[in-house]
């Protein structure tokens, strides 16, 4: 029998922004196959702690996820083990030594009603912002084109709010990408800022360094 995730304050409105960086911020996916490789991981790593990856985008130099845990205090050690393992697989394949990634991971807690779509398209549009590609569904290491095109990617599970862009699945995608064309919001540009209404952030509290949801008691007026 598969555990019961304990319940937490925030159970069906937290996620999270997650992004790491190249240490440098030199190119360290270089081949289709580094890629894949980190993309394997992350199917693999999530699946096991049951998290649900709504967005993701792999960059040349960084990555982002957005995610949705039913333990968020697990979030640091699928952590780990993500970039952990990219990085050994790195230095072996490369030849290389020392880290490849730029100090710890960095985590944005994300009020899903208000912000998971919005977050999403920030993620997305990053190769597009890059100037990799000339529509974000072009680029081929991201979830774009899972809602965009209506492509499965095998990691991607749909963003439960992205019913609300049509009746039909071309509806769906025909509005998603015109939808991608209007741009960013800033709250996600450095992550410093809890993405999320008052009242959701204070069912939120620091765990070590991590801002996770309450278990017990009251919020903190």
């Amino acid at each position: 029998m598969g555990r019961v995730p304990r319940k937490h304050q925030l159970t069906g409105s937290l996620a999270y922004h997650v992004w790491s960086r190249s240490n440098g911020k030199v190119r360290i996916f270089h081949e289709d196959h580094d890629f894949r490789r980190f993309m394997s991981r992350l199917r693999q790593y999530s699946a096991e702690c049951l998290a649900r990856i709504y967005h993701w985008c792999i960059m040349p130099n960084h990555f982002h996820i957005v995610m949705e845990l039913p333990q968020p205090e697990e979030l640091p050690l699928l952590m780990a083990r993500l970039l952990g393992g990219y990085a050994r697989y790195y230095i072996r394949k490369y030849e290389t030594a020392g880290h490849i990634w730029q100090g710890r991971f960095k985590s944005q807690p994300i009020q899903k009603e208000n912000y998971l779509l919005r977050c999403g398209r920030y993620v997305e549009r990053n190769p597009y912002k890059a100037g990799i590609v000339e529509v974000p569904w072009d680029y081929e290491w991201s979830s774009c084109r899972v809602y965009a095109l209506g492509i499965n990617d095998g990691i991607t599970e749909r963003n439960p709010f992205y019913i609300g862009f049509g009746t039909t699945d071309d509806e769906r995608q025909f509005n998603y990408r015109k939808w991608l064309k209007e741009g960013d919001d800033d709250v996600f540009r450095d992550g410093q800022d809890i993405a999320g209404n008052k009242q959701f952030a204070l069912h939120l509290a620091l765990f070590g360094n991590r801002l996770m949801a309450r278990r017990n008691g009251r919020p903190m007026q």
